[in-house]
């Protein structure tokens, strides 16, 4: 083995000392804009058994044996994966090889027992040539040559036919042995001493040729609803962007948009050379939920490409939630009697009553979405002030106004207060004054401002989904309600 090894270390410097680097030709043999499609290194090969007889291990209906002239090895390769974007214009397998060649191929990227090869110098992935030579090309047959025996460059196949004689057996790699089992990737065996077992490694390059297709790509661009967030029922005018990808004219190319899966646009339409063109459509919103709208082009396939997964462009569209009206809120009134027990008519009251001013406003409206939640953080009630020259016998109409606190709770605030500036309808007459004075019920306009907080929610999506987003926000407003005053609740006909 060490005399083996020595050889072949010498042999392969010799080799690499003699022969220049051969890399892929720029120019080709074949015709214009014909390139390398594909190339690489491929491994078969022959193994010979015997038992108590020689095997039949190719099955060309004699058996394999040692010394026999003109054997042959076919394989079947592919190119298939290549078929998308190119024509396929021959095959040519090569054997023998220099390590120009080799390398130009980029080598052999799997170890005898089927997994990838690491360098074990340099852990790098791919088998340099060196270890080639060492693992395979010491393990040849002689005479061996490889041809193409039939091709279908349609369908991406080739067969490769190697031609060997199975000789010599110093060259052929022992397959009972334990070590050369491990390598090849083979169980240990038990084997008799009569059964023998040898392999030969048929290694060559085989390259593909070809010309590249017309890339035909046709895009979705882009697709514009022509409005963020729908109102429910709403009708609506979008975009649609298309795009030709590729340098020939294309005539009758199918084009749709679809909204929540029905058509709103489809025809056909006539493409220029990298020409791109933008479309209107109208689509209508439903009550509620989430409008898909996707613009698609050559949905049906129509049209040959080298792609098809840009095709297609949506976008999601979410519709308002209705709201109910709130109306516009209240400021009502609510009178008792100055020792409590009597209660007047709603929005009713006398002199020296006690009023509860009830504020309601009205919910907020967001600016998108539904609301979530609100409430009253603060408010005040604005009242008529009492005169300063006020009587009994001369109640002197009310001078500017009183502003109190309200308590919020919830959806509304309240607070208490006395009315105590007017007896408007007790007929008094004012020795003062000489006249009559409050003769007639009148009512008066109070008002509450107020602030309120309130959460909203809006949905929001992208191509990939939607999902719901919120946010807190405050608002203030006015709301005036009138307050009856009807007498006086003190003097000895209060009732």
């Amino acid at each position: 083995m060490l005399r083996k090894l020595i050889s072949w270390v010498l042999m392969t410097a010799l080799v690499l000392g003699a022969v220049p680097y051969c890399g892929t030709a720029s120019a080709l043999p074949g015709g214009e804009g014909e390139q390398v499609v594909k190339q690489e290194v491929i491994v078969g090969y022959f193994d010979i058994w015997k038992g108590d007889t020689w095997q039949d291990t190719n099955r060309d209906g004699m058996p394999d044996m040692p010394g026999q002239k003109g054997k042959t090895y076919t394989n079947t390769y592919s190119a298939a994966e290549k078929l998308k974007d190119w024509t396929l214009t021959r095959v040519e397998v090569k054997y023998p090889f220099s390590p120009g060649e080799y390398e130009a191929a980029g080598g052999r990227q799997y170890g005898p027992d089927g997994s990838l090869w690491y360098d074990p110098d340099t852990g790098e992935p791919g088998m340099s040539w060196n270890w080639f030579h060492f693992w395979y090309l010491d393990h040849l047959p002689h005479n061996l040559s490889a041809k193409i025996a039939s091709q279908d460059l349609a369908a991406g196949k080739a067969a490769v036919q190697w031609t060997l004689n199975l000789a010599p057996l110093s060259n052929a790699l022992n397959l009972k042995d334990p070590e050369n089992r491990r390598y090849i990737g083979y169980e240990p065996g038990n084997f008799g001493e009569l059964v023998e077992g040898w392999r030969w490694y048929l290694p060559a390059i085989i390259t593909w040729y070809g010309v590249p297709k017309q890339q035909t790509d046709l895009v979705a661009v882009s697709i514009d609803p022509g409005v963020g967030e729908a109102d429910p029922g709403g009708r609506y005018t979008g975009r649609v962007t298309f795009r030709n990808d590729s340098g020939a004219k294309l005539t009758g190319v199918p084009i749709e948009v679809r909204s929540n899966g029905a058509a709103v646009l489809s025809t056909t339409v006539d493409f220029g050379p990298g020409e791109t063109r933008t479309f209107t459509f109208t689509w209508t919103a439903p009550g509620s939920g989430v409008v898909e709208l996707k613009g698609i082009i050559n949905g049906s396939r129509k049209i040959q490409e080298t792609r098809y997964d840009n095709n297609e462009v949506k976008v999601l569209v979410p519709v308002k939630e209705k709201q109910t009206p709130s109306g516009p809120g209240s400021l009502t009134f609510q009178a008792v009697s100055q020792d409590r027990s009597i209660t007047r008519p709603p929005n009713t009251a006398k002199w020296t009553d006690w009023v509860t001013a009830t504020l309601k406003p009205p919910a907020p409206k967001p600016p998108r979405g539904w609301l979530e939640w609100w409430k009253v953080t603060s408010a005040d009630l604005t009242y008529p002030k009492k005169n300063p020259e006020f009587t009994f016998g001369t109640p002197y109409p009310p001078v500017g106004t009183v502003t109190v606190p309200m308590k919020p709770n919830g959806h509304e605030a309240k607070v208490e207060f006395q009315e105590d500036w007017g007896m408007d309808g007790a007929k008094i007459y004012s020795i003062l004054e000489r006249k009559m004075m409050a003769e007639n019920p009148k009512e008066y306009k109070l008002t509450a401002r107020y602030t309120v907080e309130y959460e909203y929610c809006w949905i929001e999506c992208d191509e990939d989904g939607c999902w719901t987003e919120c946010a807190t926000a405050t608002t203030s407003g006015t709301v005036s309600g009138n307050l009856l005053v009807n007498g006086t609740g003190v003097d000895s006909r209060a009732q």
